[in-house]
């Protein structure tokens, strides 16, 4: 029960709820009337999505008991998990992970995941409630098209056997006409691949501004405009590390079905530098972008700033079961119907220090 709270913490500090006007149940079924599939134009895709590539092998599975799906009138189902790891007090060394939805009725994955977003809970516990997303990292997250996340050749994430998973987990059942035919019963599932012997330690870092989460509207993306909108941080907040110096490996934007574009820069004093760009942003193939070369960050001196850009045209609508919703003003909020702006790090130990040899013991 302690940890359950501990995963309910969890979720409502990095997700906290926070509404959106939007259409009443009879204003959505006039406009199901009124309008048909045909009418609307979903959002383009980029024309070539990288593919994702697979684990080599698989060393530990493990997956969140079985949840019953909340129909709701967006069809959004958000709730929080925890599950232990339940192996031997010693640290691994993680190389692969696969995260993924499953429809328990059938066994057969589903693609009505939305996120799923994995904290470790170290076996001491909680140190810092403040800062739920730094308690011994964050080990997965996964989006619309990541399901794989591989660190790049020789970094590895630190996993201690017995570790509690936290999960926040968001299924959307919106992109089904019919809601018979949406899963029922799911579960997230985790695939871990483990290396003997990685040369650096690896963190994920996880962005968003607080106010935007804490005041919705403050985070405006006003109706028939393109709108982006920025925040920075400090990469060093909170990490498990004493290191002065990282390298910045790789990123991924989590935004919704307007979101068509983000950007990271680092910035020193009165410069920056553009390390990541991407104007082909899809909702349904958000992935991490591995740069081309490591970009050098520096504790106390470097700050990360991360833009999104949504197009909030009729085009870019969501779905809500087969009718496409009216252009309105947007606000930060968990629903799809809702935007985001999340920025996610992937930082390593920086090569230049030397190699290190972390080994399982």
């Amino acid at each position: 029960m302690k940890m359950f709270l501990i995963g309910l913490a969890l979720a409502s500090l990095l997700f906290p709820a926070c509404s959106t006007s939007l259409p009443s149940e009879v204003e959505l079924n006039n406009m199901a009337q009124s309008r048909t599939n045909a009418a609307a134009t979903p959002a383009p895709v980029p024309s070539v999505v990288p593919p994702a590539p697979l684990l080599s092998h698989v060393d530990l599975e493990l997956a969140t008991p079985v949840h019953t799906i909340e129909v709701s009138q967006l069809g959004d189902d958000i709730y929080s998990a925890v599950l232990p790891i339940g192996l031997d007090n010693k640290d691994y060394y993680v190389t692969g992970i696969k995260i993924f939805g499953v429809d328990t009725d059938t066994n057969q994955p589903t693609n009505t995941l939305h996120h799923a977003v994995v904290f470790q809970i170290p076996p001491t516990g909680m140190t810092k409630p403040k800062e739920p997303s730094y308690q011994g990292g964050i080990m997965g997250f996964y989006v619309m098209g990541s399901p794989i996340l591989q660190p790049p050749s020789g970094y590895g994430l630190k996993l201690n056997g017995k570790t509690t998973l936290a999960f926040t987990i968001h299924f959307n059942q919106a992109m089904f006409m019919d809601t018979s035919m949406a899963p029922k019963h799911v579960s997230v599932h985790i695939q871990f691949q483990f290396a003997s012997t990685v040369n650096h330690l690896a963190y994920y870092i996880a962005g968003a501004k607080a106010q935007w989460k804490l005041q919705p509207d403050s985070m405006l993306i006003p109706a028939n405009t393109i709108t982006t909108r920025s925040e920075t941080l400090d990469p060093f907040r909170g990490l498990p590390t004493n290191s002065k110096s990282l390298d910045l490996l790789s990123v991924l934007y989590h935004m919704h079905n307007r979101g068509i574009a983000g950007q990271t820069s680092t910035i020193e004093k009165n410069s920056s530098y553009v390390v990541n760009a991407d104007d082909q942003f899809s909702y349904a193939n958000q992935y991490f972008h591995n740069l081309p070369a490591p970009a050098p960050l520096t504790r106390n001196k470097t700050q990360i700033n991360f833009q999104c850009t949504w197009n909030n045209t009729q085009p870019y609508q969501p779905f809500v079961y087969g009718v496409q919703m009216p252009v309105v003003d947007v606000f930060w909020g968990e629903s799809t119907v809702d935007e985001m702006c999340y920025h996610v790090l992937l930082v390593g130990e920086k090569g230049s220090a030397g190699i290190r040899k972390y080994m399982m013991k």
